[in-house]
């Protein structure tokens, strides 16, 4: 340990001094991960706290399929989500370091023809190393998703499944003009890596990468009954009945198991015997992978987000979260100081339960720049109120809570709308709509209330009532053309009833 630092939860705030024992630090993150697991209905969670070098946290928690009870272990698999982009970088630099890809001349030198046309940009702008950090101005922030044992097409035919033949990825910014998150970028690296050395994508990475760094259970598009692949879950802890699958497994794809991760996080360290890079890239290949690129604010690097120290140009922690419908999860490294948090989860709430875990993660090991605690969502904290004791109760909870403990708790529109997605994708739809209505109550000059409300009556099938939300919208707003569409669209179908 490096320091004093503290370790905090609602309720709880324990110091953890220079000479706590590990034992100390497991216990306060154990009961920080437990306390949220229970209070965002997390079904499962395998999470590893590594402090320099030495890990000090290693558990499983809850069960990998609710429907079954089977429980979480360290080989248990995840889908891994936008992780997976981190697999791309390492088999992007690889091929740099053999000198087959060449990072900053136009990609589409290594496509075989595959380009993006008709754009008013300067296409031969769109390089690897813009790809890698996002700002090649690609289009495609999250890759569609499709029906778990629909054909996964490949990679040149999704990139070209389009209308007559157009990419569903496109251009909508110049190459190295502003940094935009983009999946789809990553769906063109793998085209790149799969016409460079001319195997699938899947099997690039399985031999290249994930076998030489000891992690041979790293997978794609897995399926439900696959060898230890865990089930994604609701926010009310029920398994998720609607299951996706992803065309672009350089972006969203990837399945891993905590003791993947775990070897993953050892390459990025120098270690007795091994130097980082892990064997596969060298240290001059594997320090450039995690330099800063201008280009993108100086908060990304080739694949990796990046978290700047305060006073130095250069960063700490490295990594990426990731977020499918049902898994969430987080990989970051901080390699000077050979620390690492590594968090898999199959609940929806996943998002909301890892943010309560990282200023806790950060202080224990005693970053430089630590996370600020965090206030807990109170719309993923009431979930529970709201399934077992219906919305009604919920909303007494939120008002309570709000007069008494408003430094604990985020309030706010969001929060209740988040409360009433929630409801409303476990098919609760009259207790959602109650969520709904409070928050327009509550906040009447919002735009998001009404308009959530006005979607709500409308999937509802009750026009006169999202009319009417709607039109109060534009009281708010008269430039909202969404609105005013949906409002045609009302209008239209009653017109047709007539």
């Amino acid at each position: 340990m490096r320091g004093t630092t503290y370790a905090a939860c609602i309720g709880i705030a324990v110091a953890i001094t220079a000479q706590a024992e590990p034992e100390i630090i497991h216990t306060e993150i154990d009961e920080t991960v437990r306390l949220y697991m229970d209070q965002f209905r997390i079904a499962g969670v395998a999470i590893c706290v590594i402090d320099d070098g030495e890990i000090i946290h290693d558990a499983c928690y809850g069960v990998a399929d609710a429907a079954i009870g089977e429980p979480i272990t360290s080989d248990s698999r995840f889908q891994i989500a936008s992780i997976s982009k981190l697999f791309t970088a390492w088999s992007v630099m690889l091929l740099a370091q053999e000198e087959r890809i060449d990072l900053d001349e136009p990609i589409w030198h290594v496509l075989n023809g595959w380009r993006i046309d008709d754009t008013s940009f300067d296409e031969d702008g769109v390089t690897a190393r813009r790809l890698l950090s996002h700002t090649a101005g690609v289009s495609l922030w999250a890759i569609p998703k499709q029906p778990i044992g629909s054909a996964v097409p490949a990679t040149r035919a999704w990139l070209e499944s389009g209308d007559e033949g157009a990419s569903p990825v496109t251009l909508e910014a110049e190459p190295g003009s502003r940094f935009r998150y983009s999946g789809g970028g990553m769906t063109i690296l793998q085209l790149a890596v799969e016409e460079i050395t001319g195997r699938s994508y899947a099997e690039f990475v399985s031999e290249r990468i994930a076998l030489p760094l000891g992690i041979p259970t790293l997978g794609f598009n897995l399926w439900p009954g696959d060898w230890n692949a865990a089930a994604p879950h609701n926010a009310l802890g029920d398994p998720k009945q609607d299951r996706w699958t992803y065309p672009s497994l350089a972006a969203a794809a990837g399945w891993a198991s905590l003791e993947d991760m775990k070897q993953f996080a050892y390459a990025h360290f120098d270690m007795p015997g091994r130097a980082r890079g892990g064997r596969v890239l060298e240290q001059e290949t594997f320090d450039q992978m995690l330099e800063l690129q201008r280009e993108a604010r100086g908060q990304w690097t080739l694949g990796y987000e990046a978290f700047p120290e305060k006073k130095r140009p250069r960063s700490e922690v490295f990594g990426h979260t990731g977020d499918n419908p049902g898994w969430h999860g987080l990989f970051y490294v901080a390699p000077r100081n050979r620390d690492a948090l590594i968090i898999l989860t199959n609940g929806e709430l996943g998002y909301a339960f890892r943010n309560m875990i990282r200023p806790v993660w950060s202080r224990a090991v005693d970053l430089e720049n630590p996370w600020p605690e965090r206030k807990a969502p109170i719309g993923p904290t009431l979930i529970g109120v709201a399934v077992d004791h219906g919305a009604e109760a919920a909303i007494t909870e939120y008002k309570r809570r709000a007069a008494t403990q408003k430094d604990h708790y985020n309030f706010g529109v969001r929060q209740l709308n988040d409360l009433a997605y929630f409801l409303w994708e476990a098919k609760r739809f009259d207790e959602a709509m109650k969520i709904l209505v409070f928050n327009t109550e509550l906040y009447p000059d919002s735009t998001t209330a009404w308009d959530s409300l006005a979607e709500g009556h409308f999937e509802l099938g009750n026009m006169e009532e999202s009319q009417r939300c709607y039109e109060r919208v534009l009281e708010i707003d008269p430039d909202r053309q969404n609105v005013k569409d949906m409002l045609m669209k009302i209008r239209q179908a009653a017109e047709s009833r007539d």
